[in-house]
């Protein structure tokens, strides 16, 4: 693998104790890699090495889109905390944290004939970007086309929404999808 021959991300391999008994050989695609780990290695370990590896793409991504590199030695700590974190959102306590109301939403099919739209919208405030997706389905539910755009974001999320129907719509049209129904369910907080 590439962390074998790279000085910067060597620190990072040497900080893997429990992984220098694995036998695994030098030149193994990532995806071998992989399998080898899963099938030699704890948990845990696992887990760890996900995340790093996960950071580590992100230091590359970082690397080719000209963006503020991290530092080698933040990935392993930064894996830590996330895992630690994540652990901790996903134990269970005592009482919940929060009570959610959830509405059913259960797809329903359309008359014979007709396409049928879903949209939807999502934010990551982190990367201050706008999700929208949309899939077209027949009326046995079968998926015929679906597709995902990211905008800035900036809006309000009943905006987001709209776009997220918006891009459907040409979606639709541009794919030679049209016409569909399209059900709105909006709610207002």
């Amino acid at each position: 693998m590439h962390a074998r021959g790279c000085p910067s991300l060597n620190k990072i391999r040497v900080s893997f104790p429990s992984l220098k008994d694995l036998r695994v050989r030098d030149h193994l695609s990532f995806l071998n890699f992989m399998i080898s780990c899963k099938n030699q290695a704890q948990r845990e370990v696992l887990e760890l090495l996900c995340m790093v590896l996960l950071r580590i793409w992100f230091r590359r991504n970082c690397h080719s889109h000209n963006s503020a590199m991290i530092s080698v030695d933040d990935i392993r700590p930064w894996a830590e905390v996330y895992i630690a974190d994540f652990r901790k959102a996903n134990s269970v306590m005592d009482g919940p944290l929060a009570v959610w109301e959830v509405a059913a939403s259960v797809w329903k099919p359309n008359d014979v004939g007709l396409l049928k739209l879903n949209t939807d919208a999502t934010l990551n405030e982190a990367c201050r970007k706008v999700g929208t997706g949309a899939v077209i389905r027949d009326s046995s539910g079968a998926v015929l086309a679906s597709c995902a755009h990211t905008i800035p974001a900036g809006f309000t999320p009943l905006v987001d929404e709209a776009m997220a129907v918006r891009n459907g719509l040409q979606f639709a049209k541009d794919s030679g999808h049209w016409p569909v129904l399209l059900r709105l369910m909006l709610k207002w907080w």
